[in-house]
């Protein structure tokens, strides 16, 4: 054990994007401590393995700009990244992971370290003057919209192109870019699994063209469990088609989803930035040209929770949720509800869906008005009897949202659209709130009829009384490849699918 305690041991440190190897040896660990006793003293090593002072020394000479004022140093651990702590306890537990790396791996032995910014002072503290509060909004509305003007250079491996393999029209042209692929880039591609016997994609003719190189070894077939498995290993999404199959391909990606170029070949073109002729340039310069503006859209995460019900041969004994209130009980945003609706769910989600459109609350075939109530982050703010309500982002505000009267909102605008369907009082008007705030809607106890819901158009389901949706901004957002200058894109398209704001041009006064 004494001879592979002394083996040197290798670092990997990363810091800022940056990653250097360096190794470390007791000889010159113990060296370097010996001038330092208040070092030794305050982080303890063991034999042979290197102290939390000589991490911190080994960032410092690797990376000149690194300071532990700013930073803090992780380590992993085979599971994700743990703060590297100079406690006693906590170096014990680092110890212990670096020995159970020898035993595992005696020939390899690295520790994987990396620098962490930390958040800015004022962003710990719960209290700060107006000055800083000023000063803070400013700078974080500076840098992300620096963050947001950045070109975008995909390191692409492989490609999934999602297409309508049922329509004959598209078919012939999803082959014309897959043989593009293969021809002029090296990454694997992936196309619909539906196309492999398809008599107009032809796979067999392409794997054994001499035209194409490798076509075999590098082309392959997708299903959407395929997909769910492996989202990590996708570098860019190809989708051909229109708005359906865009929201279709982020449909499949429900944690990160890979960048987006989308080709227009369908009936709108709200979401389909380039023409299908425009490929092989638009392609070459997303893959090996100095990168395209993007745009970004924001998901809402949706969860869906049944309410607890007592079955009839249940013991009355037991807890259950009342299923009965008195409207009056309903109180305004500025007192508390009624002790039955504004329990919020415990337990498992029943279902969960990234959505990049909306989530839509209909009365399905029912004839009565649905009664909904309505919470912000646990505040009852209202009780909606309607036979809707859509939650729209700010791209799916050209959608269903904008014909139920919502307005019309930048999609890189972060913000979260209630929008009434066919409310029963005048005054229930659509609203835009931050994309912070978490949005709660629960069928009404006391609603005549249940609600039904859905998620982008899919996912139909029923919901019954007291059964509620939690709806927040998702960490999972989707990064659009622009076209030229993004700030175009929008507006281009709300001219030519809405005509916004054409009409005849006045005449001067004579």
């Amino acid at each position: 054990m004494a001879d592979d305690e002394a083996q040197p041991l290798q670092l990997r440190l990363t810091h800022e994007d940056y990653t250097k190897y360096c190794i470390y040896s007791p000889e010159s660990s113990s060296s370097s401590q010996s001038g330092s006793s208040s070092s030794s003293s305050s982080s303890p090593s063991k034999c042979g393995l290197p102290s939390y002072d000589a991490i911190v020394r080994a960032f410092e000479t690797t990376f000149p700009d690194f300071s532990l004022k700013s930073n803090i140093v992780e380590y992993h651990d085979g599971d994700g990244y743990v703060e590297l702590q100079s406690g006693s306890e906590q170096m014990q537990i680092f110890y212990a992971h670096i020995e159970q790396n020898r035993s595992t791996a005696p020939r390899r032995g690295k520790v994987v370290l990396k620098s962490r910014r930390l958040a800015p002072e004022f962003l710990r503290k719960d209290a700060i003057c107006v000055d800083a509060i000023v000063d803070a909004a400013v700078c974080l509305q500076e840098k992300l919209g620096k963050v947001l003007s950045m070109r975008l250079k995909v390191d692409c491996h492989s490609v999934l192109i999602i297409t309508k393999p049922q329509d004959p029209t598209i078919v012939p042209l999803t082959r014309k870019v897959a043989l593009w692929f293969l021809n002029n880039h090296s990454s694997d591609i992936y196309v619909n699994n539906q196309l492999r016997n398809n008599a107009e994609f032809d796979y067999s003719h392409l794997v054994s063209s001499n035209e194409t190189r490798h076509a075999k070894d590098r082309l392959h077939f997708w299903t959407p469990e395929w997909v769910t498995s492996n989202y990590k290993s996708i570098s860019l999404i190809v989708t051909m088609g229109g708005d359906g199959t865009v929201l279709f391909a982020a449909g499949l990606f429900q944690r990160s989803v890979p960048p987006v170029v989308s080709f227009h070949l369908g009936s709108l073109g709200f979401l389909t930035n380039f023409q299908f002729d425009e490929y092989p340039e638009a392609l070459e310069q997303i893959l090996s040209g100095p990168g395209k503006y993007t745009t970004f859209r924001q998901r809402l995460c949706c969860t869906l929770y049944r309410a607890c019900r007592r079955n009839s041969s249940d013991d009355d004994t037991m807890p259950s949720k009342s299923l009965k209130c008195k409207r009056g009980e309903i109180r305004r945003a500025t007192e508390n509800g009624c002790s039955t609706c504004e329990q919020p769910p415990t337990g498992k989600p029943n279902f969960e869906a990234q959505v990049m459109n909306e989530i839509v609350l209909d009365r399905g075939a029912s004839a009565g008005l649905l009664m909904l109530e309505l919470y912000t982050d646990e505040l009852h703010l209202t009780t909606i009897q309607a036979d809707g309500l859509v939650i729209a982002t700010a791209t799916g505000s050209t959608a269903y949202s904008l014909s139920a009267g919502g307005s019309l909102v930048h999609p890189e605008k972060s913000a979260i659209l209630i929008t009434p369907v066919c409310a029963h009082t005048l005054t229930c008007r659509p609203m835009i709130l931050p994309s912070r705030t978490r949005l709660r809607v629960c069928v009404s106890s006391n609603s005549r009829v249940p609600a039904w819901v859905s998620f982008d158009g899919r996912d139909r389901m029923e919901l019954q009384k007291t059964d509620s949706v939690i709806i927040t901004a998702s960490r999972y957002p989707l990064l659009q490849i622009a076209h030229d200058d993004k700030r175009d894109d929008w507006f281009r398209s709300l001219v030519s699918n809405l005509s916004w704001n054409q009409r005849s041009q006045q005449k001067a006064l004579i």
